[in-house]
């Protein structure tokens, strides 16, 4: 039968052909009476015949091409005689292609054929028929000849024909549904073995008979069902789609079973020619669609309860399972996501604004993986164009043991980060006096130590004067009070780089990185400044700082430059207390 072009019933007829026509000439070549003439015959044959011919000697060189590799190999003659053979050969045919030589080498007069891709000039693979046969000892050969033809095409054709095939039978054979091919008639001109099943029939028992009258011959209450009034046949009558389900179908031993059909014109040439019949038994239909519905409702209950994001992703990152909670954090509607790609609708920028390349995405590593991936540093984008921090869990999802996508989890986690930032505020921070605290000054202090390219370091001490005067005559909230001013001075004082602190009840220290000893001179004349101007604008308790400084440079401990800072401001105080001249006036050693 032939099947169409590029069917593989075609391939054979051509080959047919050639192989008739290559029997006629080698005929004509036994007749002929001159040698030379034969000579000239076969010359011409060779060389201009579709097939290759090529001769190799032992060692499968090429002695002789025929100029047909030209159109089969992308390579004339030139280019291939003195060449090794093998290393045409695709190297997955290497094997097999090596043991056939073998043979035919070992062995004169063997004939072999096979089928081998070999390479051609533009680097594809060809498919070639080739048969190979030992003429090594024959004085007038003196090799192998190898006669071979370019089959790619015929190939491809029959891989294609077969996945047809293939295709038909899995959707024939795989689909529960009846299906009925009617001709105008209404006789059967096909039925699939669902429904020659449900019908209670062989397939050819009901091929070529009437359909009205073997199975919807009879109305569900048991009067007679006319065909004039079928619905099935009304499909190609008025041309138009017709759907039932509340009809019956009668089986081969006289039962019935209620059906849920559609009866679809078939046009050619844009006339009628029948109907295809597609239905199914809905007893058990019916019995799914009611289990089903108390499951989706189950799963509406649980997916609409949990406060969690819950999204179900395919191979390619499209949305195949939205949950409530999901599509409101990311501002959208369950139906605005389904299908469509997650990547690019709310992961598609980095926290600092950067792309977000979907390679680099670690939600699809899960399944390219198959290890769980979790996060709790990246953002989502909502659909207005905002952000808001995630954790987020993405987990492989297998179907029969090969990945078919991911299920992905995740919270808001706002409010965590929030809190994060609180505690972290807290744990660093004084609660008094808004400054950072001892804790993190002693870490500061730690870095500086290690990390030598800050230096050099000034290290400034300050001391709030008649702290416990005030707190014993005015009370604590008056000396917390300033408290907080001296914090305001200091601040103000200070550089956006340096690290200002409380570390005990009437004691700053403030870390100067890359202060010389001029810049922490500067630093001491500006807390004197700003100090005056504070207390000529702020009434009540005047506040006095005794303050003291020190620098230190490559090599130094940072330890000994906080005790020289702590007794200059320790002098200071002691001046101040004795009346004496402000000792840290003087410049800073």
């Amino acid at each position: 039968m032939l099947k169409g072009r590029t069917g593989s019933a075609a391939a054979s007829v051509a080959e047919l052909e050639e192989l008739t026509e290559r029997k006629r000439v080698e005929q004509t070549l036994k007749t002929e009476e001159t040698p030379g003439t034969a000579i000239e015959w076969r010359r011409a044959l060779i060389e201009n015949a579709s097939d290759g011919v090529a001769l190799l000697d032992d060692k499968r060189m090429i002695l002789y091409e025929s100029p047909s590799a030209e159109s089969i190999l992308g390579q004339g003659p030139e280019q291939l005689e003195g060449t090794s053979f093998p290393d045409l050969i695709q190297p997955d045919d290497m094997q097999q292609a090596t043991s056939l030589f073998a043979s035919v080498t070992e062995n004169h007069g063997k004939t072999v054929t096979c089928q081998l891709r070999v390479k051609h000039k533009d680097g594809s693979w060809r498919t070639v028929e080739a048969k190979a046969q030992n003429l090594l000892r024959d004085p007038k050969i003196g090799g192998i000849v190898v006669n071979y033809r370019d089959i790619t095409e015929r190939k491809l054709a029959e891989e294609r024909l077969a996945r047809l095939n293939q295709q038909h039978e899995l959707i024939l054979c795989s689909v529960a549904e009846g299906v009925l091919g009617l001709d105008l008639q209404g006789n059967h001109t096909f039925v699939n073995p669902a429904a020659a099943k449900m019908l209670g029939c062989e397939v050819e028992e009901l091929l070529g008979q009437p359909s009205h009258s073997s199975w919807h011959h009879t109305k569900p209450d048991g009067t007679p069902y006319p065909r004039e009034e079928c619905q099935i046949y009304a499909a190609y009558r008025e041309g138009t789609v017709r759907r039932e389900s509340t009809e019956v179908f009668w089986r081969k031993d006289g039962t019935n079973f209620p059906v849920e059909y559609a009866s679809t014109p078939i046009y050619e040439r844009g006339r009628p020619v029948g109907v295809v019949l597609t239905f199914a038994d809905i007893t058990e239909r019916k019995l799914a669609e009611e289990r089903l519905a108390r499951l989706n409702q189950q799963h509406e209950l649980i997916l609409c309860s949990v406060a969690e994001g819950i999204l179900g992703l395919d191979l390619q990152g499209n949305h195949t399972f939205v949950n409530p909670a999901a599509a409101k954090m990311l501002g959208c509607e369950v139906e605005e996501l389904l299908g469509r790609p997650s990547h690019s609708t709310w992961h598609h920028t980095k926290p600092d604004g950067t792309p977000y390349p979907r390679k680099g995405c670690q939600i699809y590593a899960a399944y390219r993986e198959g290890t769980v991936y979790r996060a709790s540093t990246e953002v989502f984008w909502r659909k207005d164009g905002t952000s808001f921090p995630v954790e987020y869990a993405s987990t492989p999802m297998y179907e029969r043991g090969r990945p078919v996508g991911a299920v992905l989890t995740f919270v808001d986690i706002t409010e965590r980060k929030r809190a994060e930032k609180r505690l972290e505020y807290v744990s660093s921070h004084d609660a008094l006096s808004g400054l950072y605290n001892r804790a993190y000054f002693e870490g500061e202090f730690g870095r500086l130590e290690l990390d030598r390219r800050f230096f050099p370091v000034s290290v400034v001490m300050a001391d709030v004067d008649g702290m416990k005067a005030v707190n014993d005559t005015k009370g604590h909230e008056a000396g917390d009070v300033l408290l907080r001013r001296a914090a305001t001075v200091l601040i103000a004082a200070f550089r956006a780089e340096d690290v200002v602190c409380r570390i005990g009840g009437d004691e700053f220290a403030v870390l100067l990185p890359g202060a010389d000893r001029s810049a922490a001179e500067k630093a001491l004349t500006r807390v004197r400044e700003i100090l005056a101007t504070h207390n000529s604008n702020v009434h009540g308790i005047p506040l006095s700082l005794s303050i003291g400084a020190a620098t230190g440079e490559e090599g130094c401990k940072l330890a000994e430059i906080m005790r020289e800072a702590d007794n200059r401001m320790y002098q200071e105080k002691q001046a101040k207390k004795a009346g004496a001249r402000n000792v840290g006036d003087q410049p800073v050693r």
